[in-house]
């Protein structure tokens, strides 16, 4: 028992589940993009898959520049994954879709900004200036995906209901971010890999403990960003 909550608390055990846990969220959303091709869109947004593959992007960059095979790997799987889920959607989106936010034009603009500055950066800069800004950018983006739950959060509160705070979702965010705060601050030391990550680890606990305090008997197939 001992030799194994040893190795529970260790700081080796969490960083090997770095290699997974990117992975394991962007799996999640399958039953969605399913739905999705059987039935359209509806009136699901675009967002959850063009942030997911905007942010998949600047971090495998950002391995890239800082030569970590790593961060390449598990986010070169990811931004794969993130391109299909795209694909799927805008196929079966119509294209005067409004509700995405935006428009379908409108993120294709964004995406096309962020993957210009991560490869000017590279370009033009020197490598330790390049690395900087490329890892600012994840930071940003990553920081939007854990703050912009807030929103349902509040109506969860002020519903005490957490019907659309799927609690599988949150417990997979939960374990793939306190993972990355591990693994960022004590093994690579780097603030791009902990710092938004720490911001996850209280935007899916929160989300955890609504579900503990308002349970439901069902609860929506949605997204939330982890």
């Amino acid at each position: 028992f001992w030799s194994a909550l040893t190795r529970l608390l260790s700081i080796h055990f969490w960083s090997a589940l770095t290699r997974f846990g990117p992975i394991a969220v962007r799996l999640a959303p399958i039953p969605t993009i399913m739905k999705i091709r059987k039935n359209g869109v509806g009136g699901l947004p675009l967002l959850p898959y063009s942030a997911m593959a905007n942010l998949s992007f600047v971090l495998f960059m950002y391995g890239i520049t800082i030569s970590d095979p790593q961060i390449i790997i598990t986010y070169l799987i990811g931004l794969a994954m993130s391109l299909y889920y795209c694909a799927q959607y805008l196929r079966h989106c119509p294209q005067n879709a409004s509700h995405l936010p935006r428009t379908v034009e409108f993120h294709k603009r964004v995406s096309l900004g962020i993957i210009t500055l991560v490869l000017c950066s590279i370009t033009f800069l020197g490598k330790e200036l390049a690395s900087l800004i490329v890892g600012v950018t994840s930071v940003i983006l990553s920081c939007s995906m854990y703050i912009s739950p807030l929103s349902r959060l509040f109506k969860a509160i002020s519903e005490k209901s957490a019907k659309d705070i799927p609690l599988p979702f949150a417990i997979i965010g939960l374990i793939n971010t306190f993972s990355w705060v591990i693994h960022g601050f004590f093994v690579k030391k780097d603030f791009v890999l902990w710092l938004p990550c720490a911001i996850g680890v209280v935007s899916t606990s929160t989300q955890i403990l609504l579900n503990i305090l308002y349970r439901t008997g069902r609860r929506d197939n949605i997204m939330v960003p982890v």
